[in-house]
Parts: C-alpha cells; sequence; structure tokens
C-alpha cells in the first residue's frame, strides 16, 4: 500500500495465495485418501463383507474440494480485510504502543474454536480407544486360541446336496487324520460374519400377523461346537440325528 498498491489488490493477492494452498492441501488429502483405500483394500481381510464396493465416491470427493477451497479462501479473506483496513501510516504510527483491535475478538473466538473441537476430537479417540479395549475383553462364546480356519467350495451347478454332503465328510476326515489336529468341523459362515440365512420364527401360541425378528442361521456339522469351544449352557449339542 506504501507502494502505491490498492485495497482490492492485494485482498486479491492473499486470496490467491490462501486459494493456492486450499488446493494443494486439497490435492494431498485426494492421493491420501486414494491410497489409504487402496492400502485397506490390499490387506483387508477377506472376512470383511462389501470389500468389492469400498472405493473413494466422486461425489463426496467433489463436496471435500468445495469446502476445502472455501475454508481456505475465508482463511485468507479475514486476515486480508484486517491488513488492508488501516492506511500504512496508521499502521507505522500505532506500532509502538499496544491497543485493542476489534478484529483481536474475532481472533480469540477463533483459537478458542480451535482448541474446543481439538478437544473434542482427542476425547473422541480416546472414547474410541477404550472401547476398543473393552471390545477385547468381551468374551466371544468361543475360544479362538489354537483354531485354524480355511474356506472350501464343493457346490457344483447340478451337484446333488447328497453328494456335496458327503464331500464335506470325506474332506472333514482327511484333516482330522493330520497329525495335530483335535478337533475338527465345518460351518457355512464363522462367527460375526453374515448368517447363512435369516428365517422367520413363530413360537406355539402366536398369532398368525405376529412377526418376530429373524434368526441367524448357520449351517455347521456334528461336533463345531466342541471343536470352537463353545460352552454348552443347557439341552444337548447338535448331531448327526439332527439331519
Amino acid at each position: 500500500m506504501a507502494l502505491g498498491a490498492g485495497r482490492a489488490r492485494l485482498i486479491r493477492l492473499l486470496l490467491v495465495e490462501a486459494g493456492l494452498l486450499a488446493i494443494l492441501g486439497g490435492i494431498v488429502g485426494v492421493l491420501v485418501a486414494y491410497g489409504g483405500v487402496s492400502a485397506f483394500l490390499r490387506y483387508a481381510p477377506s472376512s470383511i463383507p462389501r470389500t468389492s464396493s469400498v472405493s473413494v465416491d466422486a461425489g463426496v470427493l467433489a463436496v471435500c474440494a468445495l469446502v476445502s477451497l472455501a475454508a481456505g479462501l475465508a482463511a485468507g479473506l479475514l486476515p486480508a480485510l484486517r491488513l488492508t483496513r488501516c492506511a500504512p501510516w496508521e499502521q507505522l504510527h500505532g506500532a509502538g504502543r499496544s491497543h485493542a483491535e476489534p478484529t483481536s475478538r474475532l481472533r480469540g473466538v477463533l483459537v478458542g474454536g480451535q482448541i474446543a473441537l481439538a478437544v473434542l476430537l482427542l476425547s473422541g479417540a480416546g472414547l474410541l480407544f477404550s472401547s476398543f479395549m473393552r471390545l477385547q475383553a468381551v468374551e466371544p462364546g468361543f475360544e479362538p486360541a489354537g483354531l485354524i480356519s480355511m474356506h472350501i467350495g464343493l457346490k457344483r451347478p447340478g451337484a446333488a446336496e447328497e453328494a456335496a454332503w458327503q464331500g464335506w465328510d470325506l474332506v472333514l476326515e482327511e484333516v482330522a487324520s493330520v497329525p495335530g489336529a483335535v478337533s475338527v468341523a465345518g460351518t457355512s459362515n464363522p462367527p460375526f460374519q453374515a448368517p447363512f440365512w435369516a428365517p422367520w420364527v413363530q413360537i406355539p401360541g402366536d398369532s398368525p400377523d405376529l412377526i418376530r425378528e429373524g434368526i441367524a442361521g448357520y449351517s455347521i456339522t456334528p461336533g463345531y461346537l466342541e471343536t470352537v469351544g463353545t460352552r454348552l449352557l443347557q439341552g444337548r449339542v447338535f448331531d448327526r440325528r439332527d439331519g
């Protein structure tokens, strides 16, 4: 301004600088997003459902780009207006003494908001970590130590169901003969995965229009509960008589 630059030109200069920083930050964020999703899909376990649909959404990416650019421009506009509000000689004249500016209150509000958001994020991260540690201590209903699992597909188009079950019996017999194998069983889905089917149930005495929640249906072979270490609370375990 001392050399003759107008206020509009200075504001435009500062906005361009802030916009370039916002664009560069957005580009880095996009690269991190694509790299993170690619690494997740590469190392994610196969038990996580619907990983094939995980991708960087273009619509969300566009909204994030607009928000990032707007935030960068807003962050550059406020100091630009403050710096160009007074003439150069007024700023030099007041540089030697301290005085309260109206913008200092706004700056205090912004800094306080940033601190509040940082505390909120830290609190959320702490609660998430605490929940994860508590989840690790929950009894899952089976004993995962010492278990080895593998995925096998025996169904073929047109094959009879009896042949498929006979194939399962042969596979389980072969695996059970491996040295060191204590117990062997099969299941359609491991625990905590989506059920094989979810049938609706009716209890004797229910009215025909009463709809109860579906139960999680899993297809297992005899000896499965003993193999995974599920404790029997009441009744008996499933065996070949159950079909």
